[in-house]
């Protein structure tokens, strides 16, 4: 009877000794899960940096450009306030030649008045003297229509000077903004550009182009 006892009591052993194994089965299962999710983590973090330094490297070579090209756009803008002085000095000399004409006038017609003084005495001349008359009018109208368009595009050229001042100060804005990476601003200052882009030179309409599609 003991001895049925002790057979049936044997199996508890190899029963512990199972759940002993079951036990270290789960910790080397969590174990190497622990190592996949840390060599997963490590791979992630190696991806991301590896990427900082792409984006990094890109950005320094964009923003050389972009430096490259506000340097060509400046040599570009001061020559055209060079040429604007050039053209402002032309029309001063213009005007000044239109006041020596009016002064020439004026200086005929204080003689035309002389001369009617003494139509009387001279009446034979008379009709020579009108038709003086009558040219240098027809001058000074022509001369005062002259002077009143050249006074036209004299401030057509400042108003447009002026726009387009304006015009390349949006630019410079819009390249620090999208420089700065402030989409909202570069997206206001775009706008404000559009209606007056055909002011832009070659090189200045590329860069504008360039911030649009970007």
């Amino acid at each position: 009877m003991a001895e049925e006892t002790k057979k049936t009591e044997m199996p508890a052993p190899e029963e512990k000794e199972g759940e002993i194994l079951s036990h270290k089965r789960r910790t080397a299962l969590v174990a190497y899960l622990a190592v996949l999710f840390a060599f997963a983590f490590l791979l992630v973090a190696v991806s991301m940096v590896v990427e900082n330094h792409r984006l990094q490297d890109s950005n320094s070579q964009k923003t050389a450009t972009l430096n490259g090209k506000i340097e060509d756009l400046q040599d570009e803008y001061n020559e055209l306030q060079k040429r604007a002085r050039e053209q402002e000095t032309q029309i001063d000399d213009l005007q000044e030649n239109l006041k020596s004409a009016q002064i020439t006038i004026d200086e005929q017609t204080t003689s035309i008045t002389q001369l009617n003084a003494d139509l009387e005495a001279a009446r034979a001349e008379s009709e020579t003297l009108t038709e003086n008359v009558t040219e240098l009018t027809k001058n000074n109208k022509k001369l005062t229509r002259d002077m009143e368009l050249l006074q036209k595009e004299r401030t057509e050229l400042e108003r447009r000077t002026k726009k387009t001042d304006e015009v390349y100060e949006l630019l410079f804005q819009a390249m620090e903004a999208n420089a700065a990476g402030r989409m909202e601003e570069l997206t206001e200052l775009l706008e404000k550009i559009e209606p007056n882009r055909n002011l832009f030179s070659p090189s200045a309409a590329e860069i504008y182009e360039s911030l649009v599609i970007d």
